[in-house]
């Protein structure tokens, strides 16, 4: 079970994602192997109804394999608990991949919907899992028996990162203290998930004009071309119309010789869903912020930094900045 849900995904293969209703089982590319040769998503035949079926199958499955882990009476070792573990959940990692990728990019009323329905799923299961004192205590028996079961260093590493990932996630807790962190990582969800729609709908949205064609000098001619386009659909014709999406934003930031065109476009990103409207993060931020803090400090942390530092190389906030400030001198 490969918990990174993260993956190097083409946005432009954001277009190819159609909208249809639920299909079968048999037909969703979600639940069968992809026919190629790097297991990329054949996005030009998931639709948005794709989702939610694969998402509940994966679910259930995932399930399935924990509590045939759990379930098994043999002593816990590597094999039937650790490597179980590792090689379940495929089917819903294949989904979540897909959707953590375009759900923070893919603007449109539909996946927006179904980011409504399906954190919640993702956010509740992964919680589960990770709270499930009974799959924890084969996790923690194989990880204090790691020389008694001669396991080489690589099984010792792996079995290390799931100890210490179910440990992060709750595992340690009481019964009380795990229903508060599920109902943290819940709220934190949602309002992550309101932090990225502002941003992605103030970015679509944020427009600034350019009536000088000489502040164009040096952008790419299809930046210019998309420009005009925009402008024209705004309403100015013969003008040049900017958003800050991250093609327009690094295109004037990395080619235009126009220092206030480049000044606009910084400007215009960095104030993105900050204007006071419907659209503001400002209590986003203040809520987001505040539960995280509760959550580190639930999970024995004194700051949310010193939580998400400590599993990397870094291990503290201050040796993380130290480093930052070593490479500004």
């Amino acid at each position: 079970m490969k918990k990174i849900l993260f993956t190097v995904l083409a946005l432009a293969a954001i277009t190819l994602v159609s909208c249809k209703g639920d299909k079968s089982s048999e037909n969703n590319p979600f639940m069968s192997e992809y026919a190629n040769e790097y297991g990329i998503p054949p996005f030009d035949k998931i639709s948005y109804g794709d989702y939610k079926p694969a998402v509940k199958a994966g679910i259930e499955e995932q399930n399935a394999e924990i509590d045939s882990i759990i379930k098994n009476t043999a002593e816990p070792n590597f094999e039937n608990t650790i490597l179980a573990l590792d090689n379940s959940g495929r089917t819903l990692d294949k989904v979540a991949r897909v959707f953590n990728a375009l759900s923070g990019s893919d603007n449109t009323e539909e996946m927006q919907k179904l980011s409504e329905k399906l954190l919640p799923m993702l956010t509740a299961q992964s919680d589960a899992m990770y709270m499930n004192d009974s799959l924890f205590a084969k996790v923690k028996s194989v990880m204090d028996n790691a020389d008694k079961l001669g396991m080489d260093p690589i099984q010792k590493r792996l079995t290390e990162k799931y100890y210490k990932e179910f440990v992060r996630n709750g595992a340690l807790l009481d019964a009380a203290k795990k229903d508060s962190l599920k109902e943290i990582n819940s709220k934190l969800g949602a309002y992550k998930l309101q932090f990225g729609n502002n941003v992605m709908h103030d970015m679509d949205n944020c427009v600034f004009f350019v009536d000088k064609e000489e502040q164009l000098k040096g952008l790419p001619q299809g930046i210019i071309d998309n420009a005009a386009k925009l402008a024209g659909e705004k309403g100015k014709k013969g003008q040049w119309a900017f958003t800050a999406t991250a093609s327009t934003r690094l295109a004037v930031l990395t080619y235009a010789e126009s220092r206030d065109l480049r000044r606009q476009m910084y400007e215009t990103y960095t104030s993105t869903a900050n204007h006071g409207d419907e659209w503001d993060n400002t209590e986003n931020i203040r809520n987001i912020l505040m539960l995280r803090q509760q959550k580190a400090n639930l999970l024995g942390f004194n700051t949310y930094a010193d939580y998400a530092t400590d599993p990397y190389m870094a291990k503290t906030p201050k040796a993380a900045e130290d480093l930052l400030m070593s490479l500004f001198r």
